[in-house]
């Protein structure tokens, strides 16, 4: 009777670990996931040109409005945010920031043909509720 028990033991153990080479699917680690890349940029409002007066709301805590803006000429981009004073709103010219009371006013060196993106967004926002902040965005080339 010895023997039978010993093989149904070794026939278990055979099988649960697969004679010790590896774990059963159910037991083996997953793959580790990779690191989240930051999240994407929001996408583009719209395209929008040199001496373009721009007029727009946002809506929501957190909210922009994002535009793109090919460089008509090599120079210094000059953008100006105008806004109701009291409000949080942030300038991005590129991969730059831009805050200060109304106007925002930030420049950006551009090279002809290039595009280049340019962001209003709220700043900061403490506040409960609804969010409506009016600006006004203006460009120009030096």
């Amino acid at each position: 009777m010895r023997p039978a028990v010993l093989l149904c033991v070794l026939s278990l153990v055979s099988a649960c670990t697969d004679g010790g080479r590896s774990l059963p699917a159910t037991a083996r680690p997953s793959a580790v996931p990779s690191l989240a890349s930051p999240p994407p940029s929001p996408p583009a409002t719209g395209a929008i040109s040199i001496g373009e007066e721009v007029n727009d709301t946002i809506t929501s805590p957190g909210g922009s409005d994002v535009y793109e803006l090919t460089a008509p000429s090599t120079g210094t981009l000059v953008a100006r945010v105008s806004y109701e004073p009291g409000q949080a709103v942030v300038l991005y010219l590129a991969d730059q920031v831009f805050e200060s009371d109304t106007p925002i006013v930030g420049r950006l060196p551009v090279v002809a043909g290039r595009q280049y993106r340019v962001e209003v967004a709220i700043g900061d926002f403490w506040g409960y509720g609804d969010v409506f902040v009016r600006f006004v965005l203006t460009t120009s080339i030096e």
